[in-house]
């Protein structure tokens, strides 16, 4: 079969066309590990392949890019396969072909070779990109697909290379950016679509590192006439059981698809994580599509309906008497009680930790004036990530010394599993422990599939519960290995758990070996739903250990639906989504800070700790939050 008679660009300027979802994701899920060529599966299992395109073909696609992302020579050697360049992009294309058609279109799909990383020539890059351009031009693709480039310089080159292989063929080029829109190489994307386009290329846009949410805020900033692309990611990934996790709903990816379409996007597709589900449902909203009906670009889309979730909220629970003032909430003062574990605390006095995010530059003056005010306010400790959602902060441990010298009070920094391999864990710990800093939550980490360095890996030597196991050790006074350390630590270990599953059991089973491996109290991510507080509270009357349970106040209803399409383990009720979708600005903070205090309110019938999540460090939002946990807890007699 030959090509399509329509040329791509042509149709592209009259029609918005569907592409298809992640390859990779697909072979994934069939249990093709990590870590193998998946180009490779192109010669030895082709109707794999075919299967593939052969559902995104029902979902709707119209544009599919072939199993070629990392088919050129330098990337193949790694796997012995250098010598089977032309082969395994041609025969990918004979594969595609076949299923789709030529009333269909095939992209020869190429990735970056350099990768942000690789200190290759230009000359070198030149010959690895004309051979495989050159395989797929012979074997007659409807277009040539340049994406998850990082870096302009590459982007440029490869463009130009093609142009000079084939005048006419369609050209796509598309950038996976950081969150300011700017290339690794520091151009800014306007820029780098208008050279493009002068260039050759004829259609510029973005895929991966970012779900819809952050590829429509990458669209806003683009301000020429270019025919745009947008291939997002289903969100952010998780990683449970050893294996990822996307958590972005069909509904969301497409209605946000829709408001993409809205931007001037003609090619509309997904990145990793997508499946012929979000596909087909991208289809179903653009065949609704009507620009005049669409929202202004940049308002959200429509609520999502989740079948899973209640219908309605509880009415908040009204207060016996007036509150008492802010110098009279505590039941019990903290004060003097500053060597005492958090679940020795707990047992004491209701308590609540709350989470303070590093900042991502060397500003920390406003991370420590909110140590300060949460100390204030009753906080029994200061939680802060390690690098969160992957992107690179101050270290948590210089800041958690600091909390601790400078605002009196504990400090809890997360650890990961991901960042350190087993013998710079090791040392980390040492180093806690010598800066005084006794309390750890042990976490597996978010991927760094969305780092915001590209080329960055996880490491994941451990996993959680053998970091929990590993930190028990050292307060036994023995390495990982067993070898004696002359002395043992007196780290009070806290581990992570996510209520917000369709069933607990399994999560409670995760929760039960995380306390045999040692695990002293818990802290879990943020609950939206209030009747999860009761049923979380009889999946785990059996455990004799503290549980805190995670609160985190909204600011606004993008704010809301981004957390619940595309971070793991967050999970928002549709009656929370709809009361937040009626308020924008400092009224939608007000609302998100009324549902907050419900949650508390039903919380702390339960439980007797909370963890308040501070959103960007808004840290005013948390402190009066904690103050008002106090508040309840003092008329009502808890402790």
């Amino acid at each position: 079969m030959t090509r399509n008679s329509i040329p791509l660009k042509q149709q592209l300027q009259t029609r918005i066309l569907v592409g298809d979802g992640a390859m990779g994701t697909l072979l994934y899920e069939q249990g093709i590990p990590l870590g193998i060529c998946y180009e490779e599966l192109n010669l030895s299992q082709p109707h794999v392949i075919s299967d593939i395109h052969k559902r995104h073909l029902m979902a709707g696609a119209q544009v599919f890019e072939t199993n070629t992302f990392g088919a050129n020579r330098f990337k193949l050697a790694n796997f012995g396969l250098d010598d089977r360049v032309k082969s395994i992009n041609q025969e990918a294309v004979r594969i595609a072909r076949s299923v789709v058609g030529s009333d269909n279109y095939v992209l020869g799909a190429i990735c970056s070779i350099r990768g942000g990383r690789h200190e290759l020539q230009p000359q070198e890059l030149r010959s690895y990109y004309e051979e495989q351009l050159e395989a797929l031009l012979e074997a007659e693709v409807d277009g040539i697909l340049f994406e998850t480039f990082m870096e302009y310089g590459e982007m440029i080159l490869a463009v130009e290379i093609a142009r000079k292989l084939d005048k006419e063929i369609t050209v796509l080029s598309q950038f996976a950016v950081n969150s300011e829109g700017r290339t690794q190489d520091g151009v800014a994307i306007n820029a780098a679509f208008t050279e493009l386009t002068a260039r050759g290329a004829d259609v510029v846009g973005f895929n991966c590192r970012s779900g819809p949410s952050g590829m429509l805020r990458n669209l806003q900033q683009v301000t020429g006439d270019y025919c745009l692309s947008a291939f997002p990611n289903a969100g952010l990934p998780d990683y449970v059981d050893g294996q990822y996790i996307y958590p972005s709903s069909v509904d969301y990816f497409a209605q946000l698809g829709v408001q993409m379409a809205a931007k001037g996007v003609r090619l509309l597709g997904g990145c990793c994580g997508t499946t012929p589900d979000h596909i087909k449902a991208l289809t179903a909203a653009l065949d609704q599509y009507r620009l005049t009906q669409l929202p202004p670009a940049g308002e959200p889309a429509e609520t999502i309906h989740d079948t899973n979730r209640p219908d309605t909220l509880p009415a908040k629970e009204k207060l016996a008497a007036p509150l008492p003032a802010r110098e009279q909430i505590w039941v019990r003062s903290l004060e003097g009680s500053y060597s005492l574990t958090l679940p020795q605390r707990v047992a004491q006095d209701y308590s609540v930790i709350v989470e303070l995010d590093p900042p991502r530059n060397l500003q920390i003056d406003r991370f420590l004036a909110g140590a300060h005010a949460l100390k204030q306010a009753g906080a029994a400790a200061i939680s802060m990530a390690e690098n969160s959602l992957a992107s690179t902060r101050v270290s948590n441990m210089p800041l958690a010394y600091l909390v601790q010298e400078q605002a009196g009070i504990t400090a809890i920094p997360h650890m990961t599993c991901r960042d350190r391999n087993l013998i710079a864990q090791q040392s980390h710990l040492m180093g806690l422990h010598t800066l005084g800093i006794n309390h750890l939550l042990a976490v597996t980490g978010d991927p760094t599939s969305f780092a915001d360095t590209p080329g960055a890996s996880s490491v994941y030597d451990l996993n959680s519960f053998e970091m929990i196991r590993m930190i028990k050790q050292f307060n036994e006074g023995r390495s990982y290995t067993g070898r004696d350390l002359k002395g043992s630590t007196n780290f009070t270990i806290a581990c992570a758990l996510n209520p917000n599953v369709k069933h607990l059991e399994p999560t409670i089973k995760r929760l039960e070996k995380k306390i045999q491996n040692g695990a002293q109290f818990v802290m879990t991510q943020p609950i939206n739903d209030l009747h999860l507080f009761a049923a979380l509270k009889e999946a785990t009357a059996h455990l004799n250990i503290p549980i805190f349970v995670g609160i985190a106040p909204l600011v606004s209803y993008k704010n809301a639906l981004f957390g619940h399409n595309e971070i793991p383990g967050y999970r928002i009720p549709q009656n929370v989504l709809d009361r937040m979708s009626k308020f924008e600005g400092e009224d939608a903070v007000k609302e998100g800070m009324e549902i907050a205090r419900e949650l508390i309110t039903e919380a702390v019938r339960h439980f007797a700790g909370i963890f308040l999540i501070t959103p960007y460090l808004r840290y005013e939002m948390t402190a009066e939050l904690t103050v008002f946990a106090k508040q309840i807890t003092a008329q009502a007699g808890i402790a």
